[in-house]
């Protein structure tokens, strides 16, 4: 957040997102507070520079934003077929009768 000295009302603050965001993925609201706008992919890109320019009118001043996105489980796991490792298929505790779905 950035703040003024100025008097009332030259001292309001505007904040803009200048680069780093060519999809629009971001916003920014009155506050200085950056949100997400569009939903964002982990897997497509994990981190994003944006450039943040505040303003009151008369002066400038930029600063360059960091934003590191955690990785979420949203993939459900899939299993593949395999051959069965154990004697007896069906004990209902080896990974052919797990993957199978009949654990």
């Amino acid at each position: 957040m950035a703040t003024d000295a100025d008097a009332a009302p030259h001292n309001a603050v505007t904040y803009h997102i200048t680069a780093g965001d060519a999809l629009g993925q971001f916003g920014v609201r009155r506050s200085g507070e950056v949100y997400v706008n569009k939903l964002l992919d982990r897997e497509e890109r994990s981190h994003y520079e944006l450039m943040l320019l505040a303003t009151d009118g008369a002066h400038v001043t930029v600063t360059t934003v960091t934003i590191n996105i955690l990785d979420a489980n949203d993939n459900a796991p899939v299993c593949q077929p395999v051959s069965c490792c154990c004697r007896r298929c069906c004990c209902r505790r080896c990974c052919c009768c797990y993957c199978q779905g009949r654990i």
